[in-house]
């Protein structure tokens, strides 16, 4: 009834709709239709950090992507789970910071994390820190 897939064959999602979102302790389930109208759920594991910015009615999906494995781009900003301190906070904290940054690089370039970045055309942006994502194509009888 289901097909799953691997981080690494993400079926697209551009123009397609977030249509809702499951929080259960630390798995995230997002309820995607696909402009085809086909229905998926993305899951993501071990979830550390999560981000949900402007969740509306008609979330317009411009962009899902994961990095795990694979160095980041410019685009992947982490900054946005991890805000820096305020400019007058003490240097040690900084200097706590820009570590903590280059840990989840390395954890993310190594596979052992995934980043995952949706940008939306209209609504809801999402960033995510977490162990494993998944994706199943749902079948509705």
């Amino acid at each position: 009834m289901s097909e799953g897939n691997k981080a690494n064959t993400i079926p697209t999602f551009h123009d397609g709709y977030l249509n809702g979102i499951i929080l259960n302790d630390n798995i995230v389930t997002l309820h995607i239709r696909r402009v085809d109208g086909d229905d998926y759920e993305v899951r993501m594991s071990e979830v550390e950090h999560l981000r949900l910015d402007d969740f509306r009615q008609g979330n317009i999906i411009l962009d899902l992507k994961v990095w795990s494995g694979r160095q980041f781009s410019q685009y992947a900003d982490i900054t946005k789970l991890y805000e820096p301190y305020h400019p007058s906070a003490d240097q040690k904290y900084h200097d706590q910071y820009t570590i903590l940054l280059n840990k989840i690089t390395v954890e993310v370039e190594r596979g052992e994390k995934s980043f995952v970045v949706i940008t939306p055309s209209y609504g809801a942006e999402l960033y995510a820190l977490c162990k494993t994502i998944e994706y199943k194509r749902i079948v509705v009888l």
